[in-house]
């Protein structure tokens, strides 16, 4: 993946949206540009971000591809939490993509030249935290990818489970609140390839919801 090209495709949707453009285009870029989620007050991206007093030690945040495009809210916020929980919280600019859609798309090498430059730009951290379960699965096995990716292999951790962790330890409040009802389903990578099921939950618990089972 390229992340000028993402950034361009992104950019060309929001212009379609925003100037009806979209509305005069073939019936089959109309309908996948329709099933793009909204775009708009994404707010800065978040790779950059140098934030927090290292009282538990220093997180990386991978910032992935497509999320730090589509989902900069979710990467934001997983940086405050973080930071909250106690940890200098960075988001190095020397990142790049995981590698994970290259080796899924057949492309080993591109795969493992990724892998070898994370692995350098992240190496020294106490926690390296992905907000998408696919990234944060692909970094639990960069010590099949890369040739230093053990250390990060052994730091790499969801989001999920940073803040699960984060809450057990009294790090991160238990809210005392009943927001009702809300449905769960586990992310394939997350529930499959890593074989966490617990911290969503938990989480969700500790924010005030009662989880209600889809994937039983």
């Amino acid at each position: 993946p390229s992340r000028a090209a993402l950034a361009a495709t992104t950019a060309g949707i929001r212009a379609a949206r925003l100037t009806g453009v979209s509305r005069l285009l073939p019936g089959r870029i109309r309908r996948l540009i329709s099933g793009v989620r909204s775009l708009r007050q994404r707010g800065p991206m978040v790779r950059g971000w140098a934030s927090g007093e290292p009282i538990w030690g220093r997180a990386a945040l991978l910032t992935g591809c497509v999320q730090d495009e589509w989902f900069r809210p979710v990467n934001r916020a997983a940086a405050a939490l973080l930071e909250r929980a106690g940890y200098r919280v960075e988001a190095p600019a020397g990142q790049t993509c995981c590698g994970a859609l290259a080796a899924h798309d057949g492309h080993p090498e591109v795969a493992r030249s990724l892998a070898d430059r994370n692995s350098l730009t992240f190496a020294g951290y106490d926690l390296v935290v992905a907000t998408a379960a696919g990234c944060s699965a692909h970094l639990a096995g960069y010590q099949h990818w890369a040739e230093n990716g053990h250390e990060v292999a052994s730091q790499a951790v969801d989001i999920t489970v940073a803040v699960s962790r984060a809450i057990a330890a009294g790090d991160l409040p238990t809210l005392r609140v009943d927001l009702g009802s809300i449905a769960i389903q586990d992310p394939c990578h997350l529930r499959h390839g890593l074989r966490v099921e617990a911290e969503p939950r938990h989480l969700l618990q500790a924010a005030g919801f009662t989880v209600v089972e889809t994937d039983p």
